[in-house]
């Protein structure tokens, strides 16, 4: 019988490489310690300029990248906690010609495979931030909606795949079983633990689920509406608490299911929570453009455009303009049709001006301004562009 030879652990890089300081240091750190020191002269920027460049968008070319980063950041912030004599340590055993062409083909090259990631590699931004979106503050709520995630969980977990035909009995199933828990409900805020489980319900059964027919899209379109009008503030969620909690949701529900159906939401704002709301969406997109989840900071962004469309907040819609910039038409002429709607024809040219940057959609909006406004955008004398490239010089 043959023997089954087994690849050394250190191969893959998760063997125990250094201990210095009391910091844990394995082979995976060894490479990209190499390549930052051998291949960067030091520069830690450098590999990860590196690495960003990799494909972006969706697939494993991503997610390699992203895990990989997320070492490099968790590998970066042990080496600031180290003296620099063990700096120097392990700098002097960074010197291996032969080891350094592994970890530049381990790094740069092949893709990491799923059991021979590290726990940052695991656990990268994407997975935690989406994951905190899913369900992350519930322990706050008055009445977990842990419990009730549970309840639809059995019904979606009935299959593992729900094919076309399967998806209609499970849309069934779970509006019915929606209903009986709100019947059930007696106190606002079971109501709203109910409707906030229904929510990321809804994102899980998408994931096992044929909706090529759009049942489910149909079901979440009927019964989202109702969470924003649940009396959240008689079930003892605070401002914060409550947006905070949705606007990650709506920014992480990435199948269309709140597609141009956040108005309601915005609507029902109070005039006096905009502020805190904005805060919100602010620090929200600057946390997701932080860790490279560029996506997920141009969805904050437009829900930030849509609050304010919602509200009327004229004032803002020439500076969100100039953020936004051309990467996206839909939520630049939604500024503009809002300021039009208002007779504000100025503001509405203003906004194409201040977004006419480069970008995918530049040539579009260009065509909608002229559509629009009957002539090309001009920015009157005076307006607040000014004022605002004033103040950032």
């Amino acid at each position: 019988m043959a023997s089954t030879r087994r690849t050394p652990a250190s191969r893959h890089g998760l063997n125990p490489w250094r201990t210095v300081g009391g910091i844990r240091f394995s082979t995976w750190d060894h490479w990209f310690l190499l390549l930052v020191f051998r291949d960067h002269g030091g520069d830690w920027a450098r590999l990860r300029d590196l690495l960003r460049a990799k494909p972006r968008g969706a697939g494993f070319e991503r997610d390699d990248a992203e895990a990989k980063l997320s070492h490099l950041a968790d590998l970066e912030t042990r080496w600031a906690l180290l003296g620099e004599q063990g700096r120097e340590r392990l700098r002097r055993e960074c010197q291996d010609h032969r080891l350094l062409r592994r970890a530049r083909a381990k790094i740069l090259e092949q893709s990491v495979s799923g059991h021979h990631k590290t726990t940052p590699m695991r656990e990268t931004p994407r997975v935690r931030l989406r994951e905190r979106a899913l369900r992350g503050y519930w322990h706050r709520f008055p009445v977990s909606p842990a419990n009730y995630e549970l309840l639809f969980g059995k019904t979606i977990g009935a299959r593992d795949i729900h094919n076309e035909r399967a998806t209609f009995g499970l849309a069934r199933r779970l509006d019915a079983q929606l209903e009986r828990e709100l019947r059930r409900s007696h106190r606002p805020a079971e109501r709203v633990a109910v409707l906030r489980a229904f929510l990321t319900s809804m994102l899980l059964a998408m994931e096992c689920a044929d909706d090529s027919c759009g049942v489910l899209g149909d079901l979440a379109h009927n019964h989202f509406p109702k969470y924003f009008t649940v009396p959240w503030r008689e079930a003892g969620l605070s401002v914060d608490l409550y947006y905070r909690d949705f606007i990650e949701y709506a920014v992480w529900e990435d199948y269309g299911l709140l597609w141009q159906k956040t108005a309601p939401f915005f609507d029902a704002v109070a005039a006096e929570d905009v502020p805190v709301l904005d805060r919100l969406l602010r620090q929200l997109r600057d946390e997701l453009s932080a860790v490279d989840l560029d996506d997920q900071a141009e969805e904050a962004l437009t829900r930030l455009g849509e609050l304010h469309v919602a509200k009327r907040s004229f004032d803002a819609f020439e500076g969100l303009a100039m953020e936004m910039g051309s990467r996206h038409w839909a939520r630049i002429t939604a500024m503009a049709e809002a300021a039009l709607r208002a007779r504000r024809r100025d503001l509405a040219s203003a906004v194409f001006v201040a977004a006419d940057q480069p970008g995918m959609h530049r040539d579009y909006l260009r065509e909608q301004g002229r559509r629009l406004l009957g002539t090309p955008p001009t920015r009157p004398t005076g307006t607040r562009r000014f004022e605002i490239v004033r103040s950032r010089a």
